[in-house]
């Protein structure tokens, strides 16, 4: 057993039994073991409860809990982060897996950076649609100005936070549609800036069932609520994106969407045009971060010019 900072591993699922395996699995795999898995069941009629008393009885570090009524995904967090015992916290959706090493790299190089908010890192986006996997490589380095654009950091299952860094503990929000992720580093960038580890250390899964992202229609309402949340923080060209954003996937009423966006001025529709670009040119290549690089880019550019 290594010593160093126990690690809460916190797994929120719904009638997923063979992905929550999967998910429990690699994360018990981890070549950093101080870890404890705490696995949430929101209010499962499947097989899930079975499942997890097999992870309980095979690994003394697998805790459980459980909603008997689902009350979503960002309460299951919640709970779960409420229970956690560890220094450092960690979300892991059921629907996706770690490398082994990803715990492990992610502390040192929270360890060489006791300032930040949170540690990020590469992805692998593994689609059955695909002929093989696609590697998400987003923005290295992000301030709490950078993440109110958009969310650079990405999905749950990716970052890991010291919980020493924060008065109060960033918290999940049930009553958002979407962006919950998003919301959570904007929180832990109020602690300090977030980074990725430049290295591929978990596996999103693409799949036909449900993910946090959810539709358009969704999407959209959570990227206005983050405006609503967050807007006094934004400059005005950020906000203006944000909402150029938000029309392009609502329609904005009866205008139509390259519109709506033209009218919010030059610039925004040009970092618009770009990023999507960037990100169509990207999806060809294999390599979808390219419009989250772009962007990002365009981002720290305007900065300067301010």
């Amino acid at each position: 057993m290594m010593s160093g900072p126990l690690v809460s591993v916190i797994v929120p699922t719904h009638n997923r039994p063979a992905l929550l395996r999967r998910a429990v699995t690699s994360a018990l795999a981890q070549t950093w073991d101080r870890i404890e898995v705490v696995v949430v069941d929101d209010g499962s009629t499947d097989a899930t409860p079975e499942v997890t008393a097999e992870l309980l009885a095979g690994d003394r570090r697998v805790r459980s809990l459980r909603n008997d009524t689902p009350a979503g995904g960002s309460a299951a967090r919640n709970l779960g982060l409420d229970a956690a015992a560890g220094d450092v916290v960690a979300l892991l959706d059921d629907d996706d897996e770690w490398l082994p090493a990803k715990v492990e790299r992610q502390l040192a190089h929270l360890d060489l950076r006791p300032y930040l908010g949170a540690v990020s890192c590469h992805h692998e986006i593994v689609d059955p649609g695909r002929p093989a996997p696609a590697v998400y490589r987003g923005p290295l380095e992000m301030t709490g100005d950078d993440l109110l654009w958009d969310n650079f950091a990405g999905s749950a299952s990716f970052c890991l936070w010291r919980r020493s860094a924060f008065t109060t503990e960033p918290r999940f929000d049930p009553d958002l549609p979407s962006c919950q992720d998003w919301d959570v580093w904007l929180q832990c960038a109020a602690a300090g800036p977030v980074e990725a580890v430049p290295e591929v250390l978990c596996r999103y899964g693409a799949h036909a069932g449900p993910r946090i992202t959810g539709s358009a229609e969704a999407r959209a309402a959570g990227r206005r609520r983050i405006i609503e949340r967050y807007g006094d923080r934004m400059s005005a060209p950020c906000r203006a994106y944000n909402e150029a954003r938000v029309a392009l996937l609502e329609g904005d009423g009866a205008m139509a969407p390259l519109a709506a966006v033209v009218r919010r001025g030059p610039t925004v529709a040009w970092m618009v045009a770009a990023a999507s670009v960037a990100g169509r040119r990207g999806d060809r290549a294999g390599d979808p971060g390219r419009g989250s690089r772009r962007l990002h880019e365009l981002v720290r550019a305007a900065a300067v010019r301010a």
